[in-house]
């Protein structure tokens, strides 16, 4: 009986817990290029200490990937955001699907998660 009891503490905490706005999924959205557009120019996202990418008005990136520095171009293709970089004189493309909850962002390619960060600047 008591640990029926116990167990059933056990459950009603854990649902409680599970409730709580911390501990809640977080419901992603996919932005289209208009939303991008509002959210992002002339913010930065990251995780506060390996890379960063900061998006430009005029559609410029500026990326720190473990502290290398890279400038290029931003754009919308089919959906995804896609960066145009050069990298030892060739042109690289890195294209992902963005998707935000609050101030999270995870950058997908091909429904996989690649990176996640979030809006580090207001």
């Amino acid at each position: 009986m008591a640990t029926s009891l116990f167990r059933l503490g056990v459950a009603l905490v854990g649902c409680v817990v599970a409730t709580l706005p911390g501990f809640a999924a977080e419901k992603f959205k996919r932005l289209t290029p208009d939303e991008f557009a509002r959210q992002f120019i002339d913010r930065t996202v990251g995780d506060d200490a390996h890379w960063s990418y900061h998006f430009g008005t005029n559609a410029t990136v500026d990326a720190m990937d473990l502290g290398k520095i890279r400038h290029g171009l931003w754009r919308f293709t089919r959906g995804e955001l896609c960066m145009d970089f050069t990298e030892r004189g060739k042109p690289v493309t890195e294209c992902y699907e963005i998707l935000v909850s609050g101030k999270n962002v995870r950058f997908l390619r091909d429904g996989v998660l690649i990176v996640e960060g979030r809006l580090l600047d207001e």
